[in-house]
């Protein structure tokens, strides 16, 4: 069953999570799946189940959640349908004790890298 199926079925639904399996060292890195950024797939994504909820007439929202290699926006793939999508930022190792700029320090966007994130279980990689 896809995330549109799920609506169909599940006519209630007002928020789907929308996940991949983003984890550290994760993604793969064949000269097809590297042509964009990691976002830039999960954009594509999203901008397909979306549209389909357009579609078919359902107010369900996608939440979207970056972590890991998702942590860099969409370079070349802009979300569509903005007023569909709730970005949910969930790095896993990060602690709620401390704000995210006060324990990353982070100024500007590291470069991105297919499996080489910056941000590695609560510090920034070396």
């Amino acid at each position: 069953m896809d995330a549109v199926d799920y609506v169909k079925e599940h006519p209630q639904t007002n928020l789907l999570h929308f996940w991949l399996g983003d984890y550290f060292s994760n993604t793969c890195e064949c000269e097809g799946c590297t042509k964009m950024v990691y976002s830039d797939y999960y954009a594509l994504m999203i901008n397909d189940i979306t549209e389909e909820l357009v579609k078919m007439g359902s107010q369900a929202k996608v939440i979207f959640c970056i972590c890991y290699d998702t942590l860099q926006p969409p370079r070349n793939i802009p979300i569509k349908h903005q007023d569909r999508a709730v970005l949910m930022f969930a790095p896993i190792s990060h602690s709620c004790a401390e704000s995210f700029p006060d324990r990353f320090n982070v100024t500007e966007m590291p470069e991105y890298g297919v499996n080489k994130c910056p941000i590695i279980f609560g510090k920034l990689a070396s």
